[in-house]
């Protein structure tokens, strides 16, 4: 459980978890807004450039609607459609290892999205990004001011977010376990977890058994029912970093065998019909 030794810049959730998610640095936010602000700008400069003989006909106040258009999609409508499909992520921030997440380590909404990107037509393409770089440099996480208003900001993402887990279920929770349901943890809180099962052995008794009740109470409303009364916590992250693994791996396992079976009944028809044959499906 967070304490007095809490560093400033931590991300500390409703339940009082504390999550290892380090802000990006103001240098890696600048090079990725670079990459993706430059990328969307270069297509809207080429599209304008190749398009530009199909619109000479257009009156002036045709061209205004279609320039005013094309500003709010590319500027605007583009940037949150990356941020939030992409789950915080750009091509830019790819290649940066960052990513945007909400405040307590979990993923952004379209809605997020949205507001950070209404926000950045003003701090980024309207002051050429200077004032979001001084409010990077100003606040302690980082944070710009659309990040300030959608409840987000932008980490350094771990190069592996999925993990073997070196736990087993125990064995008092294998009944419940079995009858089980559970959510999907936010990122950080799984990471979090993560990292605490890993290095449990080198933490102080007091430590131990204070982040693990947090991270138990953290994760307890993301399962349903709730574990027998008087569960240790730290047996309970363990059931639930197996009911969580089981779940994943079940449900990458049925995505691969629909894309083999998919590959079977394609790689089986004849050449030229795959397409008729895929027609008469949906008819």
């Amino acid at each position: 459980m967070a304490g007095h030794n809490t560093p400033p810049d931590a991300i500390i959730t409703g339940e009082g978890v504390e999550l290892e998610l380090p802000a990006a640095t103001a240098l890696s936010r600048i090079v990725s807004g670079l990459l993706d602000y430059g990328l969307i700008f270069g297509v809207w400069l080429f599209l304008g450039w190749a398009t530009a003989p199909l619109l000479q006909d257009l009156n002036y106040a045709e061209l205004t609607t279609l320039m005013v258009g094309s500003l709010a999609v590319f500027f605007w409508v583009i940037p949150a459609l990356i941020t939030g499909t992409m789950n915080g992520s750009s091509p830019g921030k790819a290649l940066t290892k960052t990513r945007v997440v909400t405040m307590d380590g979990g993923t952004v909404s379209m809605q997020q999205a949205f507001i950070r990107a209404t926000v950045g037509i003003v701090e980024i393409w309207l002051t050429l990004g200077l004032l979001a770089i001084a409010a990077s440099f100003v606040s302690k996480r980082g944070q710009r001011f659309g990040d300030m208003a959608a409840g987000t900001y932008v980490v350094r993402w771990p190069k592996k977010v999925h993990w073997e887990p070196d736990v087993s279920m125990p064995p008092e929770l294998a009944s419940w376990a079995n009858l089980a349901q559970s959510r999907a943890l936010p990122t950080g809180l799984s990471l979090n977890i993560a990292e605490f099962l890993k290095s449990r052995d080198r933490l102080s008794p007091q430590a131990r058994e204070a982040q693990s009740r947090a991270l138990a109470t953290a994760s307890e409303r993301f399962v349903s029912p709730p574990p027998p009364w008087g569960t240790h916590p730290e047996l309970f992250l363990e059931a639930v970093t197996i009911i969580r693994y089981t779940v994943e791996r079940q449900r990458y396992a049925r995505v691969n065998e629909r894309r083999f079976r998919l590959g079977e009944r394609i790689g089986g028809m004849p050449y030229g019909l795959a397409e008729g044959a895929s027609r008469e499906h949906y008819r």
